[in-house]
């Protein structure tokens, strides 16, 4: 698995590239923003889990 993330007061950014078992590459990409106020941590955590299932998501739904 391999990670970059980003953020700036009001911008998060949350990119995963992914190998499965069985050699096939899936890609994740969270992007929230809110010019008017910072994401907030619990926030951030929620995006975490969503980009998880995203990928847990795209897994299954490709056979994995």
């Amino acid at each position: 698995m391999w990670f970059k993330g980003g953020s700036e007061p009001g911008v998060v950014t949350l990119t995963y590239l992914v190998r499965t078992a069985d050699h096939r590459t899936l890609a994740d990409v969270v992007t929230v923003a809110n010019p008017k106020e910072p994401i907030s941590p619990v926030a951030t955590t929620q995006l975490l889990a969503l980009a998880r299932g995203g990928i847990a998501l795209a897994d299954s739904a490709a056979g994995g």
